[in-house]
């Protein structure tokens, strides 16, 4: 793809319109992700952010990028790429992911993650309870404490998304969650 000076604006306009804070699509090996945590931990913390909200959204930071870094490829047919956003609004953080998901796996995955967004607070610590001591390894590589971990930290509940590649193997797959600045 070239990449056009236009293009370029755009992209830049639309960062700015959406108060992204940090953006990062490629490979997402530890050192980059050490280096984003370090990044937005020393933004946040510059930014006079509430020390328990910056810790929550290090964790869930952690937790998406983790999940990136373990399920990541390229897709070749697409070329998509895994992509992270943290974005700054008047009343909360928003914390995106995106990344190329196997077809067959995509109603377990929007499945589990059902099941988190219709549990409470207390309903959650005993599913994390439960499925930490079950440790199950699920067929997308994980015991699935993700999802119930990004929903217990994040106070709030997961939104996701997925849309065609044009690959008759592949989609990409959304993920968002909010961290509200006021507790």
């Amino acid at each position: 793809m070239n990449l056009s000076l236009n293009s370029f604006k755009q992209i830049h306009s639309i960062m700015n319109e959406q108060d992204a804070v940090l953006v990062y699509s490629g490979d997402f090996g530890q050192d980059i992700i050490k280096s984003m945590l370090k990044y937005a931990e020393e933004k946040l913390e510059s930014s006079g952010i509430d020390d328990l909200v910056r810790r929550k959204i290090f964790n869930v930071m952690v937790e998406m990028l983790q999940n990136i870094s373990k399920h990541q490829f390229v897709d070749d047919k697409s070329g998509a790429r895994s992509i992270f956003i943290l974005v700054e609004k008047e009343n909360d953080f928003q914390l995106i992911t995106g990344n190329p998901i196997r077809q067959n796996i995509i109603s377990d995955v929007k499945s589990r993650i059902d099941r988190v967004n219709n549990m409470d607070d207390e309903e959650l610590k005993i599913y994390y309870k439960e499925t930490r001591l079950a440790s199950r390894i699920s067929e997308v590589g994980g015991a699935g404490l993700g999802f119930i971990d990004i929903a217990r930290k994040s106070g709030n509940k997961i939104e996701f998304e997925t849309f065609s590649l044009g690959s008759d193997q592949y989609d990409f797959f959304t993920l968002k969650t909010r961290i509200n600045k006021n507790n």
